[in-house]
């Protein structure tokens, strides 16, 4: 089952999708801290895991191996203080300490992936079955805001989808190395996807956070049965550059867009708010290879323009 929680405001602990952080690509920074630039305290935190991992392990290790060492002799010559059977006591001893500690960390992978090859022999595999939690609140730092956000956390790690949803779904933002992908949607709505987490920004009310969690589950699931039909994309609308554009627009201000500049328009069409069909002089024939050009740098990064989810 789910586990939902809605959170009153200002007693969420996910500080890390609040509007007190940017949720977009290139001007709008990054969704979530990559690992490079997390504060020196998750570093810490990390560091303090593996020592306390380390130390668990060698005290299994010692265990075992003194358990074995005084129970038992040399298998060679039948001697107990035989350096070749201490040496056996310490391999089985840490075999005995890794199996202790990680095996069943290794059962529940194994059982996962061979789950995952019946599932795909049968071809019904979806690869975002179950959420496991998810919390919906609202802005910490702006409590007064009609909007809602929320999290959902599951197992499952879903970034193999990620080049395919970018390419389906036109991403915004893409970051092919840290394996977070950002979607901008509609009316101030985001969707930022991490390996074994999505995170919804903007939403009217409990309902529509619901529905927005369960249309991207699906989108998941159902561009990731078809990849094999799909040109995965690795670049993002992010790196679509303003200046760029506007070298390709007709660069004559007439305000027939409806933006008092080409500049603004140039912008506008960048973040998706307006298309090359709201421009008409680029379809006026002395305009053909400019508008031709922009319509091949828009599609080289998967552009499209604001749609409702």
């Amino acid at each position: 089952m789910m586990e939902e929680i809605f959170t009153p405001s200002g007693t969420s602990p996910l500080e890390a999708h609040s509007d007190c952080h940017s949720h977009g690509g290139g001007k709008g920074g990054e969704a979530a801290p990559h690992p490079e630039t997390a504060p020196s305290g998750s570093r810490r935190k990390t560091g303090r895991g593996l020592w306390v991992a380390s130390k668990s392990w060698l005290l299994r290790f010692l265990a075992f191996f003194g358990i074995y060492a005084s129970s038992s002799v040399c298998p060679f010559c039948g001697s107990p203080g035989c350096p070749v059977g201490a040496g056996g006591a310490a391999v089985i001893g840490g075999t005995l300490a890794f199996l202790w500690q990680y095996g069943l960390d290794i059962i529940k992978k194994g059982r996962g992936v061979i789950l995952r090859i019946i599932e795909t022999s049968k071809g019904g595999f979806m690869l975002l079955q179950k959420i496991d939690h998810h919390e919906i609140f609202r802005p910490k730092c702006d409590s007064t805001k009609e909007v809602l956000h929320s999290i959902a956390r599951f197992e499952a790690d879903i970034s193999p989808v990620f080049p395919y949803l970018n390419a389906e779904l036109g991403g915004w933002d893409y970051d092919q190395k840290n394996q977070v992908l950002l979607l901008k949607l509609s009316a101030g709505k985001w969707i930022t996807l991490h390996a074994h987490e999505i995170a919804i920004r903007g939403a009217r009310d409990i309902e529509e956070s619901e529905a927005l969690l369960k249309w991207i589950q699906s989108q998941i699931n159902e561009i990731y049965e078809r990849r094999e039909e799909i040109v995965p994309r690795y670049t993002s609308q992010a790196g679509l550059k303003v200046m760029e554009i506007l070298k390709l627009t007709p660069m004559t201000n007439c305000k027939a867009c409806g933006y008092a500049t080409c500049m603004a328009y140039a912008a506008a069409l960048r973040e998706g708010e307006t298309s090359i069909q709201d421009c008409p002089p680029l379809w006026e024939e002395k305009y053909r290879e400019k508008r031709e050009k922009l319509q091949a740098y828009l599609e080289s990064y998967g552009w499209r323009a604001l749609d409702a989810a």
